[in-house]
């Protein structure tokens, strides 16, 4: 559950709600990370879009467990997923008439 009105935030602040919201732990993202969240937007054709592709990527990306020692893994930065997602990106750009 959100206390923040999504209604009224910018692209940007958007996607950071959205990512914050899968992490479940954080309350700000690291600085890197508002700048490969604006990277992604400027390749997504809508920020809807660029939800889309999160949506799919963010759950496993954040739920893995460490093997080591069974622990919750760390907070991971945006900079692990941001080839990826520019490469769906592109991908999507492709098949769009």
């Amino acid at each position: 559950m959100s206390y923040v009105d999504v209604e009224g935030l910018r692209p940007p602040e958007l996607v950071a709600h959205y990512i914050l919201a899968c992490q479940g732990q954080a309350l700000f993202l690291p600085y890197q990370d508002y700048a490969v969240i604006d990277e992604w937007l400027q390749a997504a054709p809508d920020v809807d879009a660029l939800l889309l592709i999160l949506a799919e990527l963010l759950p496993p990306f954040f739920g893995g467990k460490d093997q080591r020692s069974g622990a919750q893994a760390k907070v991971k930065s945006m900079v692990g997923l941001r080839k990826l997602v520019l490469r769906r990106l592109r991908d999507l750009s492709l098949h769009q008439p």
